[in-house]
């Protein structure tokens, strides 16, 4: 379980609770005064870059003419008493940090809508299939899915510390990717495992931003930023998210508003992962899709 709290997390966590997000709600015993909407499946597909087509997404959240009914998992069915409220718009939610209790509205997503004229006793349906929003900062911050044989992503110095670009077996990555990138270390020695993007990353304007990635490991890691400030040479690590080793690639989308406001003015940025080798047989992280995602 990755361990993160933060107060927007708190923040959004006491929001759903108060709504009683909840899962499969089918009705036992129908209401005759009451419509039914019903979400069976959700879909994603986006006009932004061929790469990106892997999103977890967990909930939805169902406004009736602007006001929020709820957030529910998917499939779900809901009476709708209201009538008069004719526009359904269902917007799209994640675990932000990977934190099931942590479930957000993700910002990067548009809602998808609908009208209806509803009808006492009869299930309308709504299977949405949700793209990007239109203001979404591009080109993206840092965008990289190690198709290449170079990667924007590489180690620090540091002695046993090894990285590589290596194929996914038979081709068979959810995203339908080849590539990923695995850092890693069989040494006799305690290593440091950290890989960093290259480039520094454009302001980020104290937009609200995720970093996207998916990942596998043997070990546990921390993701974050390294920040260095005006008129300082040192790179610090800012960081609160600490990820456990799994056997499976997982998706994980990463809050940065808390490290972006901390940092003072004029601080510069980069991506970093970092894990520790004890010096017992090989040590591994695995990283796929990493992007950072803000507004403009």
């Amino acid at each position: 379980m990755q361990v993160k709290a933060t107060l927007n997390s708190i923040f959004q966590l006491l929001i759903i609770v108060g709504l009683g997000l909840q899962g499969c709600t089918y009705f036992k015993t129908d209401n005759v005064d009451a419509a039914y909407l019903q979400v069976d499946a959700v879909g994603f597909n986006q006009n932004l870059a061929p790469s990106i087509t892997d999103q977890r997404i967990e909930d939805v959240y169902v406004y009736a003419d602007g006001k929020l009914l709820g957030g529910y998992q998917v499939p779900f069915r809901i009476p709708i008493i209201d009538f008069n409220k004719k526009k359904i718009s269902l917007l799209a939610g994640i675990y932000a940090d990977g934190i099931r209790e942590a479930r957000v509205q993700y910002p990067f997503f548009a809602s998808v809508d609908s009208t209806f004229q509803w009808e006492a006793g009869k299930t309308y349906t709504m299977n949405p299939t949700f793209n990007y929003v239109s203001y979404i900062s591009t080109p993206l911050h840092f965008s990289e899915n190690f198709e290449r044989t170079s990667s924007k992503l590489d180690t620090f110095e540091s002695e046993g510390a090894k990285i590589k670009i290596a194929l996914h077996p038979d081709n068979s990555f959810p995203a339908g990717e080849s590539s990923y990138l695995e850092v890693y270390s069989d040494s006799s020695l305690a290593v440091l495992l950290q890989s960093a993007s290259n480039d520094v990353l454009p302001a980020f304007n104290r937009n609200t931003s995720y970093l996207e990635f998916e990942y596998q490991s043997n070990t546990d890691m921390i993701v974050g930023l390294l920040v260095k400030t005006p008129g300082s040479d040192q790179w610090i690590p800012s960081y609160d998210l600490y990820v456990r080793s799994v056997a499976t690639w997982k998706k994980v989308y990463c809050t940065l508003d808390d490290e972006i406001a901390s940092a003072v003015s004029g601080s510069k940025f980069k991506v970093f992962f970092r894990a520790a080798h004890n010096g017992t047989g090989k040590t591994y992280y695995r990283l796929d899709n990493v992007r950072v995602m803000t507004i403009n």
